[in-house]
């Protein structure tokens, strides 16, 4: 499990990612199926089985989402979210529960259809600044 996980979503429009904060979020995550219109169905179904996450932040079409000290919350956990349509995963930090040193900490990638850990080093190389700076906060 993870200690922290830090996710960095791309969505397909602004409204997209504030109504995916707003569903993820603890003080306005919505109760019922009929507390959501119908185009929004699909993404409450997914959210309610999602943890709720200690931060969460719209910004444009981007959306922050942070977990930390969660006993049973990986990154695998968000990939029902992450094959919804309009919803993309920029890249993800993970540091699993077991680990003391940098060593074992990684990024998760987006590499076609699947994701792919990298260590921070090359992560770090391949990926835009303004991502690793958000994702490391």
């Amino acid at each position: 499990m993870s200690f922290q996980l830090n996710v960095l979503l791309q969505c397909a429009s602004a409204e997209l990612a504030t109504e995916v904060a707003r569903q993820v979020a603890r003080d306005t995550r919505p109760l019922f199926e009929e507390d959501v219109s119908p185009g929004l169905l699909p993404l409450f179904r997914v959210v309610e089985l999602i943890e709720f996450p200690n931060e969460v932040e719209a910004s444009g079409v981007q959306v922050w989402l942070s977990w930390f000290d969660q006993e049973h919350w990986q990154f695998q956990d968000m990939v029902k979210l992450l094959a919804l349509p309009g919803i993309a995963l920029l890249a993800a930090y993970e540091v699993p529960d077991y680990v003391d040193d940098e060593a074992g900490r990684w990024l998760w990638v987006p590499q076609g259809d699947r994701y792919r850990q990298l260590a921070l080093a090359e992560a770090k190389q391949s990926l835009a600044q303004d991502v690793v700076e958000k994702l490391m906060r």
